[in-house]
């Protein structure tokens, strides 16, 4: 059976933003679901982020977590499997299958949203609106090094993280982050972290009230030329007249 995915344009998310109305966006993809499903606790995944258990615990707690400012975000077709048909189908379909398992196992009934929008409107030039909402407000990035200069022109500060394993300072940055938090009405925090996102996310939640948290995943890896994982950004960065151009239109009207 097809779940319904409720499908929100970017300029829903910046509508809360300029109205001040406080949320928690998150993003689940394939290795937030593996670290939650407790198959992988010890194992070392992309980016030599270790899945210890307390991360375990933590990813399953988010899902477990209620709250109407709870928004959780993924890629459809890790939820509609069955209707995926790529032509990676035959790797993609089992993970799929793994994704649905865990869900009826520990959280059977959640509403998701797409998530995969955040990337699209990353490659179309799409983020004017965000970014103009988060240039008004109190707002703190946590990401690589490498998207400061990109954070100091646009958005507030950048909270930088290591390349590599970056959730093993959870708490160190949940203090830090806290208490930058408690300096500001209604704080915002964009977190690009990777697994240690939505840990991080809930930890905020709880620790400054009223504040905003999106996990925004890598959307901005292409204001600082990273994140060549992904295949779009690779082959835009190999011509640097449409990686300009992606850069000037995600910045119109900022």
């Amino acid at each position: 059976m097809t779940v319904s995915i409720a499908r929100h344009p970017l300029s829903w998310y910046g509508d809360k933003l300029e109205r001040g109305e406080p949320f928690c966006s998150l993003l689940y993809g394939d290795g937030e679901f593996m670290v939650a499903d407790g198959e992988h606790i010890g194992k070392t995944l992309a980016f030599g982020e270790v899945v210890t258990e307390q991360l375990h615990r933590e990813m399953v707690a988010s899902l477990l977590e209620t709250g109407a400012d709870i928004i959780r975000g993924t890629d459809p077709n890790l939820i509609n499997y069955m209707d995926y048909g790529g032509r990676d189908i035959d790797t993609f379909r089992p993970v799929g299958k793994r994704v649905n398992s865990l869900l009826a196992r520990v959280a059977p009934n959640l509403d998701w949203v797409d998530g995969v929008m955040w990337d699209v409107a990353s490659r179309e030039g799409q983020l004017g609106p965000l970014l103009k909402a988060l240039h008004k407000r109190s707002t703190v990035v946590v990401g690589n090094s490498k998207l400061g200069p990109f954070v100091d022109a646009w958005l507030g500060c950048l909270r930088s993280i290591p390349d590599e394993n970056a959730a093993k300072f959870l708490d160190k940055d949940t203090a830090l982050l806290t208490l930058w938090g408690e300096k500001f009405s209604s704080p915002v925090f964009a977190l690009c972290m990777g697994l240690g996102a939505i840990p991080l996310a809930m930890r905020l939640r709880k620790a400054v009230p009223g504040c905003t948290i999106l996990d925004l995943g890598s959307i901005f890896d292409v204001f600082a030329g990273i994140g060549e994982q992904r295949g779009w950004r690779a082959e835009m960065y190999a011509d640097p007249l449409a990686w300009r151009e992606c850069i000037r239109k995600n910045l119109e009207g900022v």
